[in-house]
């Protein structure tokens, strides 16, 4: 499954929220930041209130001038343990480490 996540304006898109998938299914975040002030962005899946599991990506340039589309991928990550999994996502300035924002989507693995 393809969860698509955008985050434009301080504001999170993800769809599907909640995303339903059976166990064994491969799960694939696909990222995006239009015109982003931020050049070089690194994004983060987590789960587990102590981030037992981190899925990391950075998208942008160092070099680019003005603002910034940013595109990437996380995973696939494989939903191995049935539940219901409140799960984090995060964009963070790569350059100085300055977390930007967090949301809290929903992922139910099914048996």
């Amino acid at each position: 499954m393809d969860i698509l996540v955008q985050y434009q304006n301080q504001k999170w898109s993800i769809d599907p929220d909640p995303a339903k998938v059976k166990l064994g299914e491969r799960v694939t975040w696909l990222l995006s930041w239009p015109n982003s002030p931020t050049r070089l962005v690194r994004w983060t899946v987590y789960f587990g209130p102590f981030r037992e599991l981190d899925l990391q990506t950075t998208t942008g340039s160092p070099t680019s001038g003005g603002n910034t589309n940013h595109y990437g991928v996380i995973g696939p990550f494989v939903a191995e343990d049935p539940g219901e999994y409140k799960y984090g996502i995060s964009v963070t300035d790569a350059e100085t480490d300055i977390d930007i924002d967090d949301e809290d989507p929903k992922l139910i693995v099914q048996p």
